[in-house]
């Protein structure tokens, strides 16, 4: 296993029909009404997600309370067989093998953890679990929820990033002579101006 891993943190802005949406106040209505991991359970394609943990009223190291929500997200296929391969192959191929997950469980593939304030939302994937598809079930379970508890607000969310400040701020005060975008980072580059 690995001693070391780098992760990517997002600052995010939930977001409904272009307005900040206060996700806060409506996943809480939404743990509410689903009390177990089960509850919580969207199956899609034989694709299970689910809230593996949430901390409601999370503390600082000191037990201070810190506001907002932490919940741990958690994805897998059921009754998927992962692939395996020897660890001292001593053939010119490996084929492998594979391996079945035990009984009544399934593979954890991808998983995300969440801090939300209203509608900020600190996010870090794992295994490919994108926002955007964490959005997508946050939204599913609400309207799913909502089948038997009409105090569920129903909503489609979708996250936003929010701006690198620095960045920014740099382009405002000296232009900019190009921008090259990626998904989530700004490479930028401007003429130097040299005082004497």
């Amino acid at each position: 296993m690995a001693k070391k891993t780098t992760k990517t943190i997002h600052y995010l802005r939930a977001q409904q029909n272009h307005s900040l949406f206060d996700l806060e106040v409506a996943l809480r209505r939404v743990l509410s009404a689903a009390p177990t991991v089960q509850d919580t359970q969207i199956e899609q394609y034989n694709q299970l997600t689910q809230i593996m943990h949430r901390t409601l009223d999370p503390k600082d190291v000191k037990g201070n309370s810190i506001g907002g929500l932490l919940i741990h997200i958690g994805s897998g296929t059921k009754d998927e067989h992962i692939r395996t391969m020897s660890n001292r192959p001593v053939q010119q191929d490996d084929h492998g093998g594979t391996q079945a997950p035990p009984s009544g469980y399934s593979f954890l593939r991808k998983e995300a953890f969440l801090y939300i304030v209203g509608h900020h939302v600190i996010f870090c994937g794992h295994g490919f679990l994108s926002a955007s598809t964490v959005a997508s079930y946050l939204s599913l379970l609400s309207n799913k929820l909502r089948e038997n508890n009409p105090d569920i607000v129903q909503f489609n969310i979708e996250f936003k990033a929010v701006g690198n400040c620095d960045k920014l701020s740099l382009i405002q005060q000296h232009g900019v002579k190009s921008i090259l975008l990626d998904a989530s980072a700004y490479q930028l580059s401007r003429n130097r101006r040299i005082r004497i």
